[in-house]
Parts: C-alpha cells; structure tokens; sequence
C-alpha cells in the first residue's frame, strides 16, 4: 500500500531546491530590472516557466533515489547507519544548493546569463579558474557562512525525515514508485529543452525563466554556445556594404585593393608573436619585476612595441 511518509526524504530534497531556486530568481530578478520591460504578465511567466524548469532538474536528481528505493529492503533502510547516511547527504546536499545558488549569481552578474558552456568550459580548466575565484572572492569567508546558513533549513527538514521512519513497504510498491520516479526524468530528457524558456524578446527574462543547473547540463550534453545569442552580430550583406563604401570601392566581389606607397621600397623583417593569455603584467616591458619574459622584454626594447592596445573580444 502507498505510503506518502516514506517519501519525505525527496519531498524534502525538493523543497531545498525549490525554494533556492526561488531566491536565486528573485535575486537576480532585482538585478535585471533596469533591463527589463516590467509587467505584471512577464513576472508570472518567469516564475511560472521557471518553477517548471525547477521541477524539472529536480527530477534527475529522483533517479538514484528511485534506484536505490527499489533494491534496498526495508529492514536495511531502517537501519541506524542508513539514517545518518541519509542525513549527511541531505546535510551536503542542502549546502550545495545554497553554493550553486551563489555560484550563479556571481556567473550572471559576470556574462548576464544563467550557467552555459563558458561554466562547462570552466570546469575543464579548473587549475586556472579556482586560482582566478580565489584570488577574486574571499571563498573561505563565503563557504563558512554557507555552512551556517545550511543549518537554517537542515534542523526542521531533517525532524520531518526521520518522522519518516521506520520505513514500511513491500517489493511491489517499491518497484511501481521506482518506476514512476525513473520515468519522469526519462520523459523530461526527450520533451524538454531550454527553448521552453524562451518567454519574451528580452534575453534577461529568458534567463531568468530557466534553472542554472538545467541550463549547466543542457551546455555539457550539447557542448556549444549558441554564438549570435551572446556576440554582437550584423547581417553580412550589410556589413560588406559598409565597408565598401567605407572603401570607396565599387567591386562586388571582394574588398582587395592595390595600393603604391610613394618613394623608395623598403624590405623590412616583421615579426608578429602571438601568445595566447599573456597577460601584459607578465612582461618587464609593463612593471613586472621577477624576469619571466627576458627574450620578449629585449625584443620590446630593440622593436616597435604597442603599448596602448586593446581587445576587440570579452577579456
């Protein structure tokens, strides 16, 4: 027979994320408003399709649950090593939310954008990016007082789970909730996508109408970034047109022109070093006082060295 007390503990779960979640869009929501065309139709749209897509990254989170809800007996799940287990995941997972909730609001306020393949990217060169946070945030500060926020939610949440116990079931109806629990992730994977979280023209609103832990697995499985979504783009035609005209030329075909400088011909040796991420406070040409770059810095010297340039791109 049906129990709902031996669900408290992904009732629980959910409640935790949910409610992260919520304050995370609310955050971010106050954050976006001077880019937002405000109204009372966009709001419930964006906590409406955003609790769906909360709901739905929930859900993965129900498969190792359901698992484990099949093929462990009830005589093992009432067990004294299976209520702390159970109450240090909850603890660690509760702790989690709270980090990932802090996580995206420093992501967003950085690239105006819920977690996408840069954050995927960002795990693959983790050497350089944990340098990078703790060098830009006082991490031991914020994990510290994660831990005692964690806290808040963890001592009523964890009275309601142990009231679960002992847990009272038989093979068949842990089996047939299994079931149902595997199939709701099994269906989200193949129906949903983030495109349902495209509710407005505005970029911010579409953001924040969907989940950052969502958002972070749909980067991984599709392993791109949609480029004309995050660069200034214009229509090629248009850009062409411009440039010739800039130009002043008339050829349809291309933007070649033969240019003769006036007086004598010089034949000089050019050398363009290009060296991905250096960084100018690297070089003694700029300040820097340990001698890591000794060749560039004599080249500086002997050259014709640029010293007020800047990138065309994001760095």
């Amino acid at each position: 027979m049906f129990n709902i007390r031996n669900y408290r503990l992904p009732t629980a779960l959910f409640a935790v994320m949910a409610l992260s979640s919520l304050a995370t869009r609310i955050v971010l929501l106050v954050e976006s408003l001077p880019n937002l065309d405000f109204s009372l139709v966009l709001l419930l749209k964006i906590f409406a399709v955003g609790f769906f897509f909360d709901a739905v990254a929930f859900s993965f989170f129900l498969i190792p649950f359901a698992v484990l809800r099949i093929i462990i007996p009830d005589r093992l799940s009432n067990s004294r090593f299976s209520r702390v287990v159970i109450m240090g995941f909850f603890f660690l997972y509760t702790f989690a939310m709270l980090f990932n909730a802090v996580s995206e609001y420093v992501f967003f306020d950085e690239f105006a954008t819920r977690f996408n393949f840069i954050a995927v990217d960002y795990l693959i060169y983790t050497t350089e990016v944990v340098r990078n946070i703790r060098e830009s945030y006082p991490v031991k500060l914020i994990i510290g007082g994660l831990l005692l926020l964690t806290v808040i939610p963890f001592i009523p949440l964890r009275r309601y789970i142990l009231e679960s116990f002992p847990v009272v079931s038989n093979f068949r109806e842990r089996l047939l909730s299994g079931a149902v629990m595997l199939l709701i992730p099994l269906c989200a994977f193949f129906t949903v996508s983030l495109s349902l979280s495209e509710i407005s023209p505005n970029n911010y609103a579409n953001e924040l109408a969907g989940n950052g832990l969502y958002g972070f697995a749909s980067a991984f499985r599709n392993n791109e970034l949609d480029f004309n979504r995050f660069y200034a783009a214009k229509d090629n035609n248009l850009v062409m047109a411009q440039l010739r005209n800039l130009l002043k030329s008339s050829d349809k075909n291309g933007l070649s022109r033969l240019i003769n400088a006036r007086g004598k011909q010089n034949r000089y040796n050019v050398i363009l070093i290009c060296e991905e991420s250096l960084s100018a406070e690297y070089m003694g040409a700029f300040g820097n006082k340990k001698g890591i770059t000794p060749q560039l810095d004599k080249l500086a010297k002997e050259s014709l060295l640029f010293t007020h340039l800047y990138a065309s791109g994001t760095r």
